[in-house]
């Protein structure tokens, strides 16, 4: 089986930008700033198992590098692949797209923003709040939408 193993490596000595190209040589690319201590790199192991990829990972490390395991993250190819495929960064909306996503007006997105279950922005940028659209789902779901305007009672002097 194929497994995407990332290793974590304290360097003795200290990293260099040759042994990042070392590293990089051996299959990974080697993440790491000369001069720190750590250096890291993601290689793609054949192995019957996650524990024995990341033996695998970490003895061809060691025929480059000096120092010892500090820690690894081993998947499968197949979910190394599917992280891949996933957008870096999350989906945002603005007030638009609140007011398209709950079928409400833009007037009406920015009042339930004072609802108490109502997401938080992630962040407040000159030109609004924005949020994760996967927040703004989570809500639609659970929203106890009431359609219509508020009744406006009539005062007893007016009947």
């Amino acid at each position: 089986m194929e497994w995407s193993v990332t290793v974590y490596w304290d360097c003795e000595p200290e990293v260099t930008q040759e042994l990042l190209f070392d590293i990089a040589a051996i299959g990974g690319a080697a993440g790491g700033q000369p001069g720190d201590q750590r250096v890291d790199t993601t290689l793609t192991v054949a192995a019957p198992t996650a524990g024995a990829a990341v033996s695998v990972a970490a003895k061809r490390i060691a025929k480059v590098v000096a120092g010892r395991l500090a820690g690894a993250e081993v998947m499968t190819t197949e979910e190394a692949d599917r992280r891949l495929r996933e957008p870096a960064v999350p989906e945002l909306v603005g007030i638009q797209e609140v007011a398209e996503l709950l079928e409400v007006t833009k007037q009406r997105a920015s009042s339930l923003r004072h609802l108490a279950s109502f997401p938080q922005p992630v962040a407040q940028l000159a030109s609004g709040p924005i949020w994760l659209r996967s927040d703004l789902t989570t809500f639609e779901r659970s929203w106890d939408r009431r359609p219509g305007r508020k009744r406006q009672r009539a005062h007893a002097a007016d009947a």
